[in-house]
């Protein structure tokens, strides 16, 4: 079934276009009306046509005013629409509902992280990222990492990134953020160690290249004398991020 097929079928449900499909309708509990019109308005989102996936979360919150998930849908929706002040208020109002989910505490705090909010984010960040049952911790944790490292302390971006690996070796995220930290301590051994580690991913394709990626090549390619790969990376930050900080820095230090 595709994407248009399965509209057809979720809006048949939940408007009741036909007698027996509004007399199921009718038989589903809150809760699941809620989540049928959160599954449409999520669809909508993945496919980035924000304003469609209004009209099903506007549903949702006409049947559960408080329905946490249907919110923090909402704000993630006007957060991709850049009107970040409503954002913020369906943010707060979701907290409001459930203060200790951790996928609105994570979400939540990725948008202060964004914000340049960092004192505010790490604490969203680190109520999910404390949370050992939540299904998407690694994420939680890599933001706060991350929220740490940006708020200046280096100390605890470095011990969470850490605990990262041990969680999931494989996480691309804090495999460049310690290479970045082993090279500024100058140990290039384990620097190199943690970057060969990320390229293994990329080949596998299990992982991207992030502005940060690409620059921690460059470095690691001149300390290794290697001008060719150092252009390569150089060549890659420049054409796949010209406006990154990272590349205002290769620029600077050329």
């Amino acid at each position: 079934m595709n994407f248009t097929q399965a509209i057809v079928v979720i809006m048949l449900l939940l408007t009741g276009c036909a007698t027996q499909d509004n007399s199921r309708y009718q038989q589903k509990t809150v809760a699941e009306r809620v989540q049928a019109w959160n599954n449409l308005a999520s669809e909508y989102i993945r496919l980035k046509q924000y304003e469609n996936a209004k009209r099903p979360l506007k549903q949702a919150l006409e049947i559960d005013s408080k329905a946490s998930t249907s919110l923090m849908l909402m704000a993630l929706v006007f957060q991709h629409q850049e009107e970040l002040g409503v954002a913020d208020e369906y943010y707060s109002r979701a907290l409001r509902v459930a203060p200790d989910d951790p996928m609105i505490n994570n979400n939540y705090g990725a948008f202060l992280l964004n914000s340049q909010r960092y004192s505010v984010a790490c604490r969203y960040l680190a109520k999910a990222a404390n949370d050992p049952l939540y299904t998407q911790r690694i994420w939680a944790l890599e933001n706060l990492a991350s929220c740490h490292k940006r708020s200046g302390e280096p100390g605890k971006a470095e011990q969470i990134n850490l605990q990262v690996l041990r969680l999931s070796p494989n996480s691309a995220a804090a495999l460049v953020e310690l290479g970045m930290i082993e090279y500024e301590r100058e140990a290039y051994g384990k620097s190199i160690h943690y970057f060969d580690r990320f390229i293994a991913l990329v080949r596998l394709h299990q992982a991207e290249h992030t502005p940060n990626s690409l620059y921690l090549g460059v470095l690691l390619a001149r300390e290794n004398s290697d001008p060719g790969k150092a252009a390569t990376y150089a060549l890659l930050l420049k054409s796949m991020y010209p406006e990154s900080v990272e590349y205002q820095r290769y620029k600077e230090a050329r």
